[in-house]
């Protein structure tokens, strides 16, 4: 009887091929296969492009295909599909690594994969590897403390103006993800709260062209990169 593989989520950070965990090279250079996300068949793999320097990945990966879309239909089928990839080899007894930027766990398609595997296949058997957080590479980036003493920090990927402004009430910190989406409502706001000196924005933290903004005025918003985050800190200008 063959034993069912064993799934890896592997976070490989933020970009930066030096921020790979110990426990990520490990585990790549051991697994049967690796998955390797992809938005098109054309379109190169970040995630990839981070650990194809340190990991002999020949006859090993297994492309999956995700649309950039917010069609939750589109999304759902994406991820059903590249679930029964995954479980046809895991039933063979192979061991895969979904790799994904930053860590598995959080804004991840790893979470969806997860999901979608657990309904094909019973008795799972599953390890995540956490990775650097694009939130934690930025802040050492602009050395940057996220939190200090009794400090809150709220996370926003998806900006709901009815409560952004008593979020920024709230929170000592504010750190908000996918910025290239949200940006108009946060610049209004911080405008209106006088809080544009105490934001950042970090751009492609890691790679290639990392920026940091400190003037808001000088940014238009299709000027923002998709690896974009913005943070704020109430108590300390930057």
């Amino acid at each position: 009887m063959i034993v069912q593989g064993k799934l890896y989520g592997v976070g490989v950070g933020p970009g930066d091929p030096e921020l790979l965990t110990l426990k990520a090279v490990k585990v790549l250079k051991q697994v049967d296969y690796i998955c390797v996300p992809q938005t098109g068949k054309d379109k190169e793999s970040l995630a990839f492009s981070i650990i194809s320097k340190e990991i002999d990945c020949a006859g090993r990966i297994i492309k999956l295909y995700f649309p950039m879309t917010y069609k939750q239909p589109d999304l759902n089928q994406a991820w059903d599909k590249a679930a029964i990839k995954m479980s046809k080899e895991l039933k063979k007894g192979k061991d895969l690594a979904f790799i994904t930027i930053g860590d598995p766990l959080l804004y991840s398609t790893y979470i969806y994969i997860l999901n979608s595997l657990n309904k094909l296949l019973v008795n799972l058997r599953v390890e995540t590897v956490p990775g650097i957080s694009s939130i934690n590479a930025c802040t050492a980036s602009c050395n940057l403390p996220l939190a200090e003493n009794d400090e809150n920090i709220a996370l926003l990927s998806k900006v709901d103006e009815n409560e952004l402004e008593d979020i920024f009430n709230i929170f000592d910190n504010v750190v908000v993800m996918k910025l290239s989406r949200n940006y108009q409502q946060v610049y209004e706001l911080l405008e209106r709260m006088e809080l544009k000196d105490n934001a950042v924005i970090i751009s492609r933290c890691g790679l290639e062209r990392e920026i940091h903004i400190r003037d808001l005025d000088s940014l238009k918003v299709d000027e923002i990169e998709y690896l974009s985050l913005l943070i704020s800190k109430q108590g300390n200008c930057l």
